[in-house]
Formats: structure tokens, C-alpha cells, sequence
């Protein structure tokens, strides 16, 4: 990463810090995040499904957008790019880098919803509310 330091997620799980090199990442896609005090987060795609080891190189902005997602629910959960950022009625993702993102709020007894945000670069704050639909009763 530019610059070095990078916290290094792998599938949600921590891996280690920029520079890194992993060994036996398992063949397929996988969602990389990289974190750094005081820059944007940062999410890439690796495919490593054709057996290769898959390499990424990433800028690191300094200012990100803040995303405010609310739920209405303090148990719900969301969810950005596959991996839980937080649960309750109001959670905020700190410092993203633009781009679009795929968001998720599950609750448990209600429907999943689902949303593909256009995050602008440099902005202060994006609110996203995302309504859930109670399951049908059996």
C-alpha cells in the first residue's frame, strides 16, 4: 500500500500490516480491506481462483467519506462488501474511499436490505436509511 502501515483484513479476518505477503490464500474471490489512522478504508476484490497468488497494490487516500447507515433497529446488523461493520439503529462506517459499495442490513424475523451506494470522494458525511420488511408469518 502507499503508504506502508496498512492494516490488512482478509475476508473480515486480520492478516497483518502493509507490506505483507500471504501464503496459501485459498483459491477464489476474496474481499480485501485496508485500514489506516487518519485515511480512507479501502476495499479490493482478489481472485486467486485460477491458482495464482493473487497480488494488490493500493493508494491509500487520505480523506474518505463517512457513511451513516440507519436501520431502525438496534438489532440489526449491517453489512459492507460481505463483512459486518456494526450492529443497532445507527451505525457509521468511518473514513470509505469512493467508489460504490454493496450494503446489507440483516435482522433476524425481517427481510435482508440491500442497497449499492455511490460513495462521492471528499464528502463530510452520506446518510442511508435502509427500511426492513418484517417475514411473512407461517
Amino acid at each position: 500500500s502507499a503508504p506502508d502501515g496498512a492494516t490488512v483484513f482478509l475476508d473480515g479476518e486480520l492478516v497483518g500490516t502493509t507490506p505483507l505477503a500471504l501464503d496459501d490464500v485459498p483459491a477464489g474471490r476474496h474481499v480485501v480491506r485496508l485500514e489506516m489512522s487518519g485515511r480512507a478504508t479501502v476495499f479490493r476484490t482478489l481472485d486467486t481462483s485460477d491458482g495464482s497468488r493473487g497480488e494488490l497494490e493500493a493508494r491509500i487516500p487520505e480523506n474518505g467519506t463517512a457513511l451513516k447507515i440507519k436501520t431502525g433497529a438496534d438489532d440489526a446488523t449491517v453489512m459492507l462488501e460481505g463483512h459486518e461493520m456494526g450492529t443497532g439503529s445507527r451505525v457509521t462506517i468511518p473514513d470509505l474511499e469512493r467508489g460504490f459499495y454493496d450494503i446489507e442490513v440483516i435482522r433476524p424475523g425481517y427481510k435482508s436490505a440491500t442497497s449499492r451506494l455511490d460513495v462521492p470522494a471528499n464528502f463530510d458525511v452520506l446518510e442511508q436509511h435502509l427500511d426492513l420488511l418484517r417475514k411473512p408469518s407461517r
